[in-house]
């Protein structure tokens, strides 16, 4: 009987141990200087420069197949990339995906999980960029106590034609934190004294009042629009001091997001 007990015990401690390293840990915040990177900087001197948006899904298309070449393939040319549900490393040694996708395209990264499981990041957002970046920071975004997970805003400043530019990647919560966290995101961009890009899947659709409210301010800038006009969406390129030279978009397939590029020069008025 004894022995059953100690199995028994033995086996109940085993699956709590179990549980709590593969119980998902919310985000960190934190805060460096430059970015992770096997590659050449490229210099920032050009007249224009290519910005990316995309959610990969972890890489997983609408015919349901994990492929993060397809991802990477699309990333091609870009020059700064925001990456939305990028997936961590599984087991320690494995690069993460937003990683991978730095090494193929030539570009530093910063991978920000949202979550960790197994003591290992799990999934979050990314930014990848070729030029390099002079200081960096990760800032959780506020929710709801009743809301479950976290989200994070990724920021960081680059030097393009020695001007300093901001680069804010986010994915916003589609639940009830939605609006709280579009208007903390609002009053980030508005705050910024320097050109600056928002790179987000910010989960709401141009229906959304407080979403038409921001665009109407002077300098603020749909660039996805400005490029190829009126296009129903979830995901944003936004920026304020650049004009947009041009720009495109990969439909829905390889992720349940479309994929979005544009184009952009510093604008002669600054923000």
């Amino acid at each position: 009987m004894l022995r059953k007990f100690v199995a028994v015990l033995g086996l109940l401690l085993a699956v709590l141990a179990v549980g709590a390293i593969n119980w998902p840990v919310s985000s960190r915040a934190g805060e460096g200087i430059e970015l992770a990177s096997g590659a050449t900087w490229k210099e920032a001197n050009q007249a224009t420069f290519r910005v990316d948006n995309f959610n990969i899904q972890r890489g997983k298309g609408k015919d349901g197949i994990r492929d993060l070449s397809r991802s990477i393939e699309v990333l091609q040319g870009a020059d700064i990339v925001g990456l939305q549900e990028t997936s961590g490393t599984l087991f320690y040694g494995w690069k993460d995906q937003a990683e991978q996708i730095a090494e193929a395209i030539g570009a530093g990264v910063l991978f920000a999980p949202t979550s960790w499981q197994w003591y290992q990041p799990y999934r979050g957002p990314a930014l990848t960029s070729k030029f390099p970046v002079a200081s960096w920071s990760i800032t959780r975004l506020p929710q709801l106590e009743t809301e479950k997970g976290s989200r994070i805003l990724i920021s960081a400043e680059v030097l393009i034609q020695d001007q300093p530019v901001r680069l804010l990647v986010t994915h916003l919560s589609r639940r009830d934190s939605n609006q709280m966290q579009l208007d903390y995101i609002y009053n980030v961009f508005r705050q910024s004294d320097v050109p600056t890009i928002l790179m987000a899947d910010l989960n709401v659709d141009d229906s959304n009042q407080s979403l038409q409210d921001f665009f109407a301010e002077p300098g603020i800038t749909d660039a996805v629009e400005a490029a190829i006009g009126p296009f129903w969406r979830l995901d944003w390129i936004i920026t304020k001091g650049f004009d947009v030279v041009q720009g495109g978009y990969t439909p829905r397939g390889i992720s349940d997001h479309a994929h979005y590029w544009v184009e952009l020069s510093l604008s002669q008025a600054q923000p």
